[in-house]
């Protein structure tokens, strides 16, 4: 969540505010190497197919 002063907070922005702390506490070392992993793979097929579309190289 973004501070900005002169807003005050309310009870459903910090219901969210813990709602996505507890859902990122959730996240293991596993699946950030998967996303790493992934984004790397995507990256690598973008550039092969020179920036155009390329999930058929997936």
């Amino acid at each position: 969540m973004v501070y900005r002063p002169g807003v005050p907070e309310t009870r459903f922005d910090l219901d969210l505010v813990n709602r996505i702390r507890a859902a990122s506490a959730t996240i293991t070392p596993e699946i950030l190497q998967t996303v790493h992993a992934n984004n790397a793979r995507r990256a690598n097929a973008c550039l092969q197919a020179d920036g155009q579309n390329f999930e058929h190289l997936l």
